[in-house]
């Protein structure tokens, strides 16, 4: 049973991984690092300190979100990574041959599971805990599965990987949203005022100029 998952995850593993050409190589070998977001980011700051302006709280949002990256980070890449030991595509034997890579890179030896899945998995659904809008945190979850299929498109994670590490992220989120929750929220006077739907429409505005740019510039590069 196991066999035929993991014979199941390689097929389509070189499916989506054969599916390339230049121009995408330099896109998603560029996407794959949160600097190439920090536009997107820096605004998604910006509506929040705008509805706040409220440092303490902001400052206790930002603490939570730090801890989910740390619980998540933690877990998949100290715990799960080596605990597994799942070679990366790119450096098992067996298909490496086969794997499409950018530049290069082959990331570290293990793969399971993606730490990158699990870090923005779970910075999207603790910011959807906290902001309290849906249409704000499809943008943030679109955000996380274009950030993650960049690692498959590299050769560096199957989609058993990412999977796994979108499992890895809720967790991190929830034990974080909990532990916020148990501390903080009684105190009224911590809580975020949630995203209207204005705030959405620009988050989103701001999401596809942040791809646009960065596909302008890799066109004209």
């Amino acid at each position: 049973m196991i066999e035929s998952l993991i014979a199941l995850d390689q097929k389509i593993f070189l499916t989506l991984n054969g599916l390339h050409n230049a121009f995408f190589d330099q896109f998603f070998f560029s996407i794959t690092s949160l600097l190439v977001w920090l536009p997107f980011l820096l605004v998604l700051l910006f509506l929040i300190i705008r509805r706040e302006r409220n440092f303490k709280k902001i400052f206790c949002f930002i603490i939570f979100v730090a801890l989910t990256i740390l619980i998540a980070d933690q877990v998949s890449s100290s715990i799960l990574k080596p605990l597994v030991a799942r070679l990366r595509p790119a450096r098992d034997p067996a298909i490496m041959d086969l794997v499409h890579t950018v530049n290069d890179y082959r990331g570290g030896r293990f793969s399971f599971v993606s730490s990158h899945a699990a870090n923005s998995f779970g910075i999207a659904l603790m910011l959807l805990l906290f902001l309290k809008n849906r249409w704000s945190a499809l943008v943030l979850f679109i955000w996380a599965a274009l950030f993650s299929y960049s690692r498959i498109y590299l050769g560096v994670h199957y989609l058993g990987d990412i999977l796994g590490g979108i499992v890895v992220g809720f967790f991190a989120a929830t034990i974080s949203y909990y532990i916020y929750t148990y501390i903080i929220s009684k105190r009224t006077t911590f809580k975020l005022i949630p995203f209207n739907n204005s705030d959405a429409l620009i988050l989103s505005i701001a999401a596809m100029v942040n791809v646009i740019a960065l596909l302008i510039y890799i066109a004209f590069k």
